[in-house]
């Protein structure tokens, strides 16, 4: 589908992707060609309904969105009717029943093969709790799934809890203190992690967005770990640790 008909289609969107980043993402997706994108938070599914329907124009890929809200496949229904069709079959919704980092941690553990996570997206868009107790952990997670040399995004760099009113409205009797409320979170996962990560490179930061792009030639760490207390490693160890010490107590009669 046209950009011009889609940002035309988005155009009464209450929220979501402006049309700038609309266009950004288009323009990325057909660039880039990605097959498999990871969308962390759906929102209303705007920002999806742009990169599904640059995919369309490709003909292929897929977009899997994440997010815990069992409203969403309603309001992403709304917003993908807007366009055509042929967009919705590039889309996926996975509704959690906790969280999206619970979700990555089984798409990590589907990959891992010899004792190492195999990535398989080559884009990452991250815009989902905006919190460094959630997205902290969740880059860290989502790096293990990204492909060398492809993009990870994130949005919202600037956003703060005490500077949305949907989430004062939802923050309840248990509010953090106010300096955590008005710090912009994202921002300081950006600036402390992604930027000091060693597999990350040509950071840039673009109004609200911030663009990281993994290594060609990514470190990866091995997670091969050494049961002490299976029976035969168990057993093995008994057994030199006991000649060692037959031979510390022959070394000391003799």
């Amino acid at each position: 589908m046209p950009i011009a008909q889609v940002v035309e289609a988005m155009r009464d969107q209450p929220w979501g992707a402006t049309e700038e980043q609309g266009r950004l993402l288009y323009d990325f997706v057909l660039e880039h060609r990605p097959e498999r994108i990871l969308e962390l938070g759906a929102g209303i599914g705007t920002s999806a309904c742009y990169m599904a329907s640059a995919l369309s124009e490709l003909g292929s890929g897929k977009i899997t969105s994440i997010d815990i809200n069992p409203d969403l496949p309603e309001w992403i229904d709304r917003t993908f009717a807007k366009v055509s069709p042929d967009a919705r079959k590039h889309h996926e919704l996975i509704i959690s029943a906790t969280s999206y980092n619970d979700e990555l941690m089984w798409m990590i553990e589907a990959q891992i093969k010899d004792g190492l996570c195999h990535p398989i997206y080559d884009f990452i868009f991250i815009d989902g709790a905006h919190t460094w107790e959630i997205d902290a952990c969740a880059f860290f997670l989502a790096e293990k799934l990204l492909m060398p040399g492809c993009w990870m995004l994130f949005d919202d760099l600037n956003w703060t809890l005490a500077g949305s009113p949907e989430a004062q409205k939802n923050m309840g009797l248990k509010r953090p203190p106010d300096k955590l409320q008005e710090t912009p979170q994202v921002t300081k996962i950006f600036d402390f992690l992604v930027a000091q990560h060693p597999n990350f490179e040509n950071l840039t930061k673009h109004g609200e967005w911030g663009w990281a792009q993994k290594r060609s030639v990514a470190k990866s760490a091995s997670n091969r770990i050494t049961d002490l207390y299976r029976p035969s490693v168990a057993h093995r160890i008994r057994r030199v640790t006991g000649k060692l010490w037959r031979n510390w107590k022959r070394v000391r009669r003799g």
